[in-house]
């Protein structure tokens, strides 16, 4: 006796042996995407650093919701990826506009994290807000889009919060860590000479 996954759930197998094929690919063009304007290799991890915290904010928004991680909240967690990046990007970019007008580091971050504390709540504040009717909804026409519509807001407002503390931490933590090896490196050639 031979026993096979079939019908739906042989579906789901093969679109999530999809996912975790192109999920790496996606991660690596926003990568690309966010490296190429910014010229820089660290400053996108910086930004993508939020990614597993908003997948660690929907796994939460269903426990809180009683809700069963399904497909769909996979495909939540998904979509949740590219757009919790936008919080930290911004933040990363004023960061940057500060510094090339001659502002010090920790001014430059701390005058960043207060610019933009406000649009960056409002716009999560706001994508929350409008997931929640399609959250309540119990219409069985919408009900699979439920757990998809809850790994998105509750991973926006989880990634958010972190984000308006992780970012500017690991922003300072780079610039500390390579100062320090630049200038370790000049003193080691000043010595030789």
């Amino acid at each position: 006796v031979e026993m096979v996954v079939g019908g739906e759930g042989e579906q789901q197998l093969e679109s999530l042996s999809g996912l975790y094929g192109t999920f790496p690919i996606a991660l690596l063009v926003m990568f690309a995407l966010l490296a190429i304007p910014l010229k820089s290799y660290l400053q996108p991890l910086v930004i993508m650093s939020v990614i597993p915290f908003g997948a660690i904010g929907a796994i939460c928004g269903h426990f809180i919701m009683g809700a069963d991680l399904v497909f769909f909240s996979l495909l939540g967690i998904i979509a949740l990826s590219g757009v919790v990046v936008n919080a930290s990007l911004v933040l990363v970019v004023s960061i940057n506009r500060l510094r090339d007008e001659g502002m010090g580091m920790v001014n430059a971050v701390s005058k960043a994290s207060e610019i933009r504390f406000r649009p960056i709540i409002l716009t999560s504040v706001t994508t929350f807000i409008g997931l929640v009717p399609l959250i309540f909804t119990a219409n069985p026409a919408t009900f699979f889009i439920v757990p998809m519509a809850i790994s998105l807001a509750f991973g926006v407002l989880f990634a958010t919060l972190i984000t308006l503390f992780l970012v500017p931490s690991l922003y300072l933590i780079l610039h500390d860590f390579f100062d320090h090896a630049y200038n370790a490196e000049e003193r080691a050639l000043a010595y030789q000479h």
